[in-house]
């Protein structure tokens, strides 16, 4: 947490006028809450991320199921043309 009072003085200390100090604190506060993720964005942030790693796991697994089907389906033809061939001239 940005501590505008702690930094208000600072400046004070370092020979800034009050009001300018006070003005500089209040640009640099507006600032940080404008820019900065709060802790609700980055919890909001989290539970996006999760569902969408669950879709991605889904999407993956089915990829995978897909892929091992056409593998299986490659090497039966290819045993089918090898043992075709194997009868044929033999």
């Amino acid at each position: 947490m940005y501590n505008t009072l702690k930094a208000a003085q600072t400046l004070e200390n370092a020979g800034v006028p009050r009001v300018q100090a006070e003005a500089h604190v209040s640009i640099v506060s507006e600032f940080m809450e404008s820019q900065f993720a709060t802790k609700e964005d980055l919890n909001s942030l989290g539970a996006e991320m999760r569902t969408e790693f669950g879709l991605l796991r889904k999407d993956m697994a089915i990829l995978s199921r897909d892929l091992t089907i056409r593998l299986g389906a490659i090497v039966c033809v290819t045993m089918t043309a090898a043992v075709t061939f194997l009868k044929l001239f033999s």
